[in-house]
């Protein structure tokens, strides 16, 4: 498998006049975006910043994708930040992921971390050759810091340049992505959707289509945004799509849901219409790790799919040991993908927490294989895989015992994860 930068460089060395990035009526070739990308990387290398946590603290468009491609290239760990949130809260994600600069549109001081060192981010700039770069940072390089948790309690999660190009090898592919596509963005830049519209796109050689503030609400602005500008391809919650007026777009091919609870029927003029696929994922598993495609207005439950390639799936009791095929049990995720987890945690709490768990376990399709040790996720979802080997989501387990014998709690419908 190669190298998320590799994957990236092989895209642009392939399709280098076709525009990368398109933002209000302003467009980037895939040469000038890794030019500009590796400008920005060389500087970084520069202030010894390889290895080091910086913030993306740039507002969604061509910046912030030549902010995160510098990044990566430079070897050093994006922070994406959501900029609308109080200074207080953007301080504290900053301190407890241990930022050492951050990329801005000016280069100025930030108020809610005003001792961070900071560079600005130039885009179509003209300063000359695109120096050259150290070769691609290992796999197992940090490359992206999700934070979740309360506002209050931040809490990090780390990937790698592993995780990454696991996702870039295996989602566009699954999505029906290519170079003829335009992929919308509309997701925030702090959310996993994110990197399957960054990666589906700048992985295949396809248009990424930044929406405006404005065109990112669910609702007649957005139905606008993809129909002036032709997009083939986008993702959304349900919930988005069904605040999205139905709008008849003859480009239109693949839609990609992803989060809550599918109500297909309330989706019926898109499902005749449209190629809608459903994604399963987490922060921990980088993103989607199953893909139903193809969803139907009949199909109760709507299914989340078989697993991408490269990831594992295991259904287990509550004795975390494999059910049968067609009983229910607990899903645990494991393979390339998976977070190197939450840095400022103990072991001791993270296994408290049931996050990441080590089992002795045989191959997800052969019970009866050889056991080996894996790393996996505990998703804390309850699932079934149905006769033809596609998963299904029967709820969410809010509270599991970590000891053998452990009782599923399921959560009330109205209740956050």
């Amino acid at each position: 498998m190669s190298g998320l930068t590799d994957l990236l460089a092989a895209t642009a060395a392939r399709t280098p006049c076709a525009t990368a990035v398109a933002e209000s009526g302003h467009e980037l070739t895939y040469a000038s975006l890794w030019a500009d990308s590796g400008r920005l990387a060389h500087c970084l290398r520069g202030e010894q910043l390889t290895g080091q946590t910086v913030v993306l603290a740039v507002l969604p468009g061509i910046r912030w994708i030549t902010a995160l491609l510098g990044v990566w290239r430079a070897g050093a760990v994006a922070l994406p930040v959501d900029l609308a949130q109080p200074y207080e809260h953007l301080a504290r994600i900053t301190s407890g992921c241990r930022a050492r600069a951050a990329l801005t549109h000016t280069g100025k001081p930030l108020r809610w971390a005003p001792s961070l060192r900071t560079m600005p981010v130039s885009v179509n700039s003209d300063r000359g050759a695109e120096p050259l770069l150290p070769g691609s940072p290992s796999d197992d390089t940090p490359a992206y810091i999700w934070h979740g948790g309360i506002p209050a309690r931040p809490c990090p999660l780390v990937v790698t340049h592993r995780a990454l190009a696991a996702r870039a090898n295996a989602v566009p592919h699954l999505a029906g992505i290519s170079r003829a596509d335009r992929v919308a963005q509309l997701a925030p830049v702090t959310a996993e959707a994110v990197l399957w519209e960054v990666l589906c796109a700048l992985v295949t050689g396809a248009r990424l289509e930044i929406a405006g503030p404005f065109n990112r609400t669910p609702g007649p602005p957005r139905a606008g945004f993809l129909e002036r500008h032709v997009i083939t391809a986008f993702t959304c919650t349900f919930d988005e799509l069904v605040a999205t007026p139905y709008v008849s777009l003859s480009k239109l091919r693949r839609i990609v849901l992803r989060g809550g609870d599918p109500d297909l029927p309330a989706l019926a003029r898109w499902l005749g219409r449209y190629d809608v696929a459903a994604a399963y994922g987490v922060p921990e598993t980088c993103g989607d790790a199953l893909f139903a495609g193809n969803l139907r207005e009949s199909d109760d439950p709507a299914p989340i799919g078989w697993p991408l390639p490269g990831v594992l799936a295991w259904v287990l009791d509550e004795r975390q040991r494999p059910v049968p095929r067609g009983e229910p049990g607990e899903l645990y995720l494991g393979g390339d993908a998976l977070a190197i987890g939450y840095p400022r945690r103990t072991l001791r709490r993270t296994e408290a927490t049931g996050a990441f768990v080590r089992l002795h376990l045989p191959p997800p399709n052969d019970p009866q294989g050889s056991t080996a040790d894996v790393r996996l996720y505990r998703t804390r979802d309850r699932v079934l895989i149905q006769d033809n080997g596609q998963y299904v989501v029967l709820g969410h387990l809010s509270r599991i015992s970590a000891a053998p014998g452990g009782v599923f709690v399921r959560r009330p419908a109205d209740q956050p994860r």
